[in-house]
């Protein structure tokens, strides 16, 4: 079997150390994170308009050679809210210099691709102990089929391209349909473009009737028959569509498990593979009783690393229910004309060539699926070249921006949510920054008429960012995930998970699950411009 691209062992445990944006392929020398990192020196927060520092002993510090932490409240609550000293909004900002000292700057998931953890415990899982992190791809929770067993985890797929060293967890969301961006991190450099995704499998036997040996692949790590609430790519690429895609461009809406209107993109004729990074279970018929278009009974195979199909003797002839093999992976179809292709496949004893690619779509350039890559899902590009896309909370005809939520209050529209934002300074700085404020949970007591704000408009958050020279900035999933952390000391040598404080708000909520987070750590071999 022959791929676009080959993985070492230990994948994830190299990368490189940069300075500024410069892009070096150096290899990384993992380096030992001490047990409690502490902060080294303290820092002044660079003024802000309509903003003042936080420097008690949790304000302005150096967390790490080349990492501060900068914490700031507003001087002013917006007008109409949260008045008679109420709490006010609070925007946190961590500023990474990786020509300070040795830093990477990447993503992770937590147990599994497939499950959602919070940041937390997802930071805990990675071997280097971050010292800080914040949440990262939108996503959305897949679905509970009905005879679930008790306790049993709910999937959850990225709205977007996902890659982790390398690894495509997500496929891409068609460009024509949703306007969302990436944030890729390529040797721990952050940058912001558009991708798309292709995947493909091609067999060496030729189906008996006539017909195609080559196969579109639809996604990946996710329940077949619908992408949640980002249309995904119907081409193969390279402009070639999926004959077999219908047009389903309004999308299903229902409501998820919590509570949230959705859309799901049906298809009921889909090709999904799934990877060991996945995790879960294979999605078995009818996981969401919500949509009808993943009913199908299917079919699923295991692909050997030579390409060679199996299933072993405890599968069923119905698809779900299995673990991936480590190192190998899981093709599941739905659908008449899918089913049948794959169990004729498998009868013959094919052997199939996986296709997988990342393309920039601005450059046109493919994103190298190697272990110096991750990607994460975000949405709208909040500042290019400098411009703040969003100077304002409303457009030129008057209708309000950025409206992640809308909440209504007679004839007053706001929109609001907490803000989760990844940048990079006119200094090749990377910057990571959340806008939080009361959440709507957690209401002012005693006074009904007083609106509980919850974050801002993306205004509120590229304001004060533009301030600080941030260059070009994408807002990733916002709202009750906004989570920041922080690695605090750790007193007992004995405790292998970190004390983490939270930074993301100014109540004390229950953390949300998260598909991913984007962290710093410590590791590497310091690299100067030239050296």
């Amino acid at each position: 079997m022959t791929t676009v691209f080959r993985r070492t062992a230990g994948s994830g445990a190299r990368r490189t150390a940069l300075a500024g944006v410069t892009a070096l392929t150096t290899a990384l020398l993992v380096m030992t994170l001490p047990v409690h990192p502490a902060a080294v020196a303290t820092t002044t927060a660079p003024p802000l308009a309509g903003w003042e520092a936080i420097t008690d002993t949790d304000g302005d510090k150096v967390l790490a050679p080349g990492v501060e932490h900068f914490r700031y409240r507003e001087t002013t609550p917006p007008p109409g809210d949260l008045r008679h000293g109420k709490p006010r909004r609070e925007l946190n900002v961590l500023r990474i210099d990786p020509a300070e000292g040795a830093l990477r700057i990447e993503s992770s998931y937590g147990r599994a691709a497939g499950d959602a953890e919070i940041v937390r415990d997802q930071l805990n899982r990675n071997e280097n102990l971050p010292v800080a992190g914040i949440n990262g791809s939108f996503f959305s929770p897949e679905g509970r089929h009905a005879q679930a067993a008790a306790g049993e985890e709910e999937s959850v797929q990225s709205y977007g391209a996902t890659v982790r060293d390398g690894v495509l967890l997500g496929a891409a969301c068609n460009p024509d349909k949703a306007s969302r961006r990436s944030l890729v991190l390529q040797y721990g450099v952050p940058y912001i473009t558009e991708v798309s995704t292709s995947m493909a499998v091609t067999s060496d036997r030729a189906p008996a009737a006539g017909g195609p040996v080559r196969q579109i692949v639809d996604d990946v790590n996710r329940n077949p028959g619908g992408a949640l609430a980002c249309p995904r790519d119907e081409t193969d690429g390279v402009g070639d569509k999926d004959p077999d895609d219908p047009d389903d461009a309004e999308g299903r809406k229902y409501t998820d498990s919590e509570g949230r209107s959705m859309t799901a993109y049906q298809d009921p004729t889909e090709f999904v593979l799934f990877n060991d990074r996945y995790g879960m279970k294979t999605p078995k018929p009818d996981l969401n009783p919500a949509i009808g278009s993943d009913n199908s009974e299917g079919f699923e195979v295991v692909i050997e690393p030579d390409g060679s199909l199996t299933r072993p003797s405890t599968w069923s002839t119905v698809r779900g229910g299995k673990d991936v093999p480590k190192g190998k992976h899981v093709l599941q179809v739905v659908g008449t004309q899918p089913t049948a292709w794959l169990k004729e496949m498998y009868a013959a004893g094919a052997e199939l060539t996986l296709e997988q690619k990342v393309t920039d779509t601005f450059d046109g350039r493919d994103i190298p699926l190697d272990e110096s890559v991750d990607i994460v899902s975000g949405g709208h590009r909040l500042i290019t070249n400098g411009v703040n896309k969003f100077p304002g909370n409303r457009d030129a005809q008057g209708n309000p921006t950025s409206c992640a939520r809308l909440v209504s209050q007679g004839e007053q529209i706001i929109c609001k949510d907490s803000r989760t934002v990844v940048g990079v300074d006119d200094r090749g700085r990377t910057v990571l920054a959340t806008l939080t404020g009361p959440r709507d949970e957690n209401p002012v007591t005693g006074e009904a008429d007083i609106t509980v704000y919850d974050g801002g408009f993306f205004a509120d958050v590229t304001k004060p960012l533009t301030q600080l020279g941030v260059m070009d900035a994408i807002n990733l999933d916002g709202g009750g995930s906004t989570t920041l952390l922080i690695r605090q000391k750790n007193d007992d040598p004995t405790d292998t998970a970190a004390n983490y404080r939270r930074y993301s708000g100014l109540t004390d909520l229950k953390h949300r699950p998260v598909f991913d987070t984007v962290y710093v750590g410590l590791g590497g071999e310091l690299v100067t411009p030239g050296g």
